[in-house]
């Protein structure tokens, strides 16, 4: 048999119950656009397999086939669907987070404005820019016992600014 009468019987197969296979395709809530991808795609399938499946069943075969596409386009249409939300949730999560370093620095930064200058200035250099004692020293011209000793007692005044609440009383009141 030719290619052409192949091409004829697939032709005919289709045209018996294309119209069906669509329809179950819609019922089952499949865009029609994609139903009609899904049906192309059977349809070519079947024809690849036309000399084994036409003595056979070809209509079961069809119907399978369309099955297993329609099949693969929920599981996509579920990963997709889950991937959404995933980004979603990590969108939100990460623009949270984002607010709460936003607050988080503004808090640090007025409490830094109520240090002595030489306090904030250590402070800074050695936690914001991370500098090393010895660098802090350099760029000071100060000892590095003083440069220990200004950022200990200047991380300790912030510890203790920042547990004040916003009443101005301590947070253990």
């Amino acid at each position: 048999m030719s290619d052409e009468e192949f091409d004829g019987e697939v032709i005919a197969l289709f045209a018996l119950h294309g119209d069906s296979m669509h329809r179950r395709l819609l019922t089952s809530g499949v865009p029609a656009d994609e139903a009609e991808t899904i049906l192309q795609d059977a349809f070519l399938a079947v024809r690849r397999q036309w000399a084994r499946s036409r003595d056979e069943h070809p209509e079961a075969y069809a119907r399978k086939v369309t099955w297993y596409l329609r099949q693969a386009y929920w599981k996509t249409v579920y990963q997709d669907r889950e991937l959404a939300q995933k980004l979603a949730r990590e969108y939100e999560e990460a623009r949270v987070s984002a607010d709460e370093e936003v607050i988080a620095s503004i808090v640090v930064h007025e409490a830094l404005q109520m240090l002595p200058e030489r306090q904030a200035s250590v402070v800074k250099l050695r936690h914001l820019h991370q500098l090393s004692v010895a660098e802090v020293s350099t760029t000071l011209g100060i000892a590095e016992g003083t440069v220990k000793r200004h950022c200990h007692d200047g991380l300790r005044a912030l510890r203790r600014a920042l547990e004040q609440e916003p009443d101005g009383r301590g947070g253990d009141q």
